[in-house]
């Protein structure tokens, strides 16, 4: 027994000892990362790991006529770092349509403002000359006269106002009358972490959002006959909305089956609301990564509520919406799908809020328990946009990942989840077939680039989106391939334990996966992750004699793909041949021999959910 004590203790020392021998390119931010004890050679937090926090009152009042807010807001933010911090560095992401400030988009002139203008600002209670801010872009930097200790929290106050567009709504916005996405309104303090001190990267468009998980206690006022759903759990509904409504929001709270809280007939009867002229709603949400709201008075609202193992009180789905297209109606319940799928099938992890509302606004985007979207016409297309969202609750929200510089993060995996998803739920989809579709497009051209490339680094739509979505979600779609569901699903489960509510690096994504498969993958993330590469396997050699086939695979590209070979015989017979992407560990090549009861007249190499650039090598006659 002590003996094989021994032996395991020697295989695990020289194991661990593999990842700090990782041949894989580390820029030194996160070595030294490593070697100060904030992250690990296993993917793990180190021991002196740590994440800063913030505590948000904010007190909103938005105008949809004027489509302006104004707004007041205390946060207290705690040091939790050990570095004595010199200064606050503020985000104010409306400001990307401040005149002058640099956008990826086209903005029109009539969506052109001033940005966020602080009217007033206090840092531990004492004033500042609000004329004499420090602000570039989208942030704004305040020195402090009494530097912020270890350990130590400070106060700081704002008031404010900005307005939202109406021609251009990127993310957010006006999407007709009265209808808004109201999201990055409010002053947030931004990200310092162990591995580039303050988040100072500008919000320019394309790329998203990185920040820490708060708490937030809102009140948002809007005139009636307004409706509003946020991030967080509704405080006072009692308040605001009339008897008949608020029975059909608390038999929601607890319902298997979708309750129709308001519909357009209740819309059109005009008896919703308490107070006639306005309502403060007031929303609590803790440990979020940012708060949005929505505010609506031609929308339905449909809830339905689903029981997660490690809630005391079950999930509140929300489906918000207009009456006219069909698809929407049964929203509530396809949200109430996809989050089952995700909590209890794959990747089998319990879905992390108490509540997620899912908002007809526009596009698709994603905020700590919030979804907007906009209407799309194919059905399997929408659940998967929907799917993709809601996804967003784990990625990046739950396992707080850098979007601004490291988008495959949460993009890639969630450009690959939403397609199990949605087509283990809906049978006629094949939502996976898209994963392939949509890297075969650019794969090989100039646009696709290695992943770990930094994200903020493009500027081009289509670049951007290969880096973050199309490869990485191919990447995932092979990995799971040729790990198994298992180890897949296993390691993504064990990543997200240890990253819940911290800020994870690409590293510690990679390393945990080694760490949970014990196995070195460096074979897989070297070529998708790191290097130029593209799928291209070709046919280089090829033999028959005495009823013995040969053949020579090569791996022209360097992307690691399974290996699918049909052979199609004199007689009419078809023999097929796989191995999976794993045959590419240690070579370029790989040889198959075969022995055949009749003479092989074509050997086709590939499949339609594999992408290669150049099919002319894939096809030999004999």
């Amino acid at each position: 027994m002590k003996k094989f004590l021994s032996i395991f203790f020697l295989i695990s020392i020289l194991f661990s000892n593999a990842y700090s021998q990782s041949k894989l390119y580390m820029p030194k931010e996160f070595t030294k990362s490593i070697k100060d004890g904030y992250r690990s050679w296993n993917g793990t937090p180190g021991k002196n790991y740590f994440i800063n926090y913030s505590r948000y009152k904010i007190n909103a009042n938005f105008n949809p006529t004027e489509n302006k807010l104004t707004g007041t807001e205390t946060v207290i933010y705690i040091n939790n770092s050990p570095d004595t911090l010199k200064r606050i560095v503020v985000k104010l992401n409306q400001n990307i349509y401040k005149k002058g400030t640099p956008k990826d988009f086209e903005i029109p002139e009539a969506d052109l403002n001033e940005g966020v203008i602080i009217k007033e600002l206090k840092i531990r209670q004492k004033s500042i000359d609000v004329t004499k801010l420090a602000t570039y872009s989208t942030f704004l930097f305040l020195p402090l006269k009494e530097s912020l200790l270890p350990g130590d929290s400070i106060e700081l106050y704002f008031s404010w106002e900005t307005k939202f567009p109406e021609k251009r709504p990127i993310r957010i916005g006006k999407y007709n009358k009265k209808t808004f996405m109201v999201a990055y309104w409010y002053p947030q303090i931004a990200v310092y972490d162990d591995l580039f001190g303050w988040d100072n990267k500008s919000y320019t468009g394309i790329q998203e959002f990185y920040n820490d998980h708060a708490d937030y206690d809102v009140n948002i006022t809007v005139p009636s006959p307004n409706l509003v759903w946020a991030t967080g759990i509704l405080q006072n509904p009692e308040k605001v909305l009339n008897k008949k409504y608020y029975e059909r929001y608390k038999q929601a709270l607890h319902s298997k089956e979708v309750v129709k809280i308001v519909t357009a007939e209740d819309l059109k009867e005009g008896d919703i609301l308490k107070n006639t002229k306005q309502n403060s709603w007031h929303f609590v949400a803790k440990q979020v990564p940012d708060f949005a709201f929505a505010t609506s008075d031609i929308h339905n609202w449909d809830a339905v509520s689903i029981s997660i193992p490690d809630k005391v009180e079950p999930v509140i789905i929300s489906a918000v919406y207009a009456d006219s297209a069909e698809i929407y109606h049964t929203l509530a319940e396809s949200s109430r799908k996809i989050i089952s799928y995700y909590s209890f099938q794959k990747p089998q992890i319990f879905f992390p809020y108490p509540a997620i509302t899912v908002f007809e606004g526009g596009g698709g985007m994603e905020y700590p328990m919030m979804v907007n979207i906009g209407y799309m016409p194919k059905p399997c297309t929408f659940y998967y946009v929907v799917g993709h969202e809601i996804g967003h609750s784990y990625f990046p929200f739950y396992t707080g990942t850098n979007e601004n510089r490291f988008a495959w993060m949460d993009e890639g995996l969630i450009s690959y989840l939403p397609c199990l998803a949605t087509d283990a739920i809906w049978d006629k989809c094949t939502e996976i077939d898209m994963i392939n579709t949509r890297y075969s497009r650019i794969a090989g051209t100039i646009n696709d680039v290695p992943i770990m490339m930094p994200s903020n680094f493009y500027h081009d739509f289509y670049a951007y989106r290969n880096i973050a979505y199309n490869r990485p979600g191919f990447a995932f779609y092979i990995l799971n391939q040729t790990l198994g569901d298992s180890l897949f699903f296993a390691s993504l489960r064990e990543y997200t334990k240890r990253w819940a509510h911290k800020h994870p690096d690409p590293y510690d994504f990679l390393f945990t996966f080694n760490d949970v498969t014990k196995q070195n993958l460096e074979w897989f993330w070297k070529p998708y992750f790191f290097e130029f590469a593209a799928p291209d396997l070709e046919i280089s050699d090829y033999n028959y004699n005495n009823a013995d086939l040969f053949i020579r695979i090569k791996n022209k590209g360097g992307i690691p793909l399974p290996v699918q070979l049909k052979i199609i015989l004199e007689d009419g017979k078809v023999v097929k041949y796989s191995k999976k992407a794993d045959c590419w560990k240690d070579t370029d090549h790989i040889d198959i021999s075969l022995s055949l009861e009749t003479k092989p007249v074509k050997i086709i190499l590939g499949k339609d959910n594999i992408p290669d650039i150049d099919l002319s090598n894939n096809t030999v006659k004999l």
